[in-house]
């Protein structure tokens, strides 16, 4: 299951770089045996077929900002 995660973040255009930490020898093993997994379009649409997109806007603060991203991507946003 870990080199499957590690090679679907190898192939996603928004993560550019994963940051690995090992506490077992067998967490490197994973991440290297990762690195031959190649995944397919449709394996890929499997993946993230259950996945449901959170707007987090981490780091904006500015009503005003918030306001206009929630706009541009069409979701509801209440000021706290």
């Amino acid at each position: 299951m870990h080199q499957i995660a590690l090679a679907w973040l190898r192939r996603s255009r928004v993560v550019v770089a994963p940051i690995l930490g090992a506490s077992k020898a067998s967490h490197i093993d994973d991440a290297v045996a990762s690195l031959v997994i190649d995944l397919t379009d449709e394996e890929v649409a499997h993946l993230e077929q259950p996945y449901t997109p959170r707007y987090d806007f981490q780091g904006v603060s500015d009503d005003a900002v918030l306001a206009s991203i929630s706009a541009r991507i069409g979701i509801k946003w209440i000021a706290a």
